[in-house]
């Protein structure tokens, strides 16, 4: 991701599997520095069970803006 995303940058994100694709990518681009990360909760999913969920809180611990 630092090859696109620069500090400073404010990333919008959302795709399937919350737990596992989301969480790695936001967390990933949170890594990079000062990076403004937003998830798209309603454009996310997850797999059956309270996963989903989870992974929301993991991110917004994480500084990430859940939207």
């Amino acid at each position: 991701w630092d090859e696109y995303i620069k500090s400073g940058d404010e990333v919008t994100i959302c795709g399937t599997v919350s737990e596992i694709c989301v969480v790695s990518n936001a967390l990933a681009i949170k890594a990079i520095g000062e990076v403004d990360v937003t998830v798209l909760e309603k454009g996310c999913s997850g797999l059956p069970g309270e996963g989903h969920a989870a992974a929301m809180k993991v991110m917004a611990s994480c500084q990430c803006k859940i939207a």
